[in-house]
């Protein structure tokens, strides 16, 4: 989705562009899109995977998953 105004002029280029680009010869890079959202989206993971990479919490399955056995067996071989 769109954050930045023109919102109706990013809605018609991106039209556009699935329209007679998309998977087409003239589907290549652009040095005009625009990149920010990518940006935000490897901010947060890099952050998220920080984050468990410096703590020693883990992530849990939940309560009847197939794979809580598998995980619980290993218990003994962490920290």
């Amino acid at each position: 989705d769109f954050r930045d105004e023109p919102i109706a002029e990013r809605q018609a280029s991106r039209s556009e562009y699935g329209r007679s680009r998309y998977h087409q010869a003239a589907d290549e890079w652009s040095p005009n899109w625009d990149l920010r959202g990518q940006v935000e989206d490897l901010q947060v993971l890099y952050s998220v995977g920080q984050d468990l990479a410096n703590s020693r919490v883990w992530p849990q399955w939940k309560d009847g998953s197939e794979f809580g056995p598998a995980r619980a067996a290993t218990a003994d071989q962490r920290d």
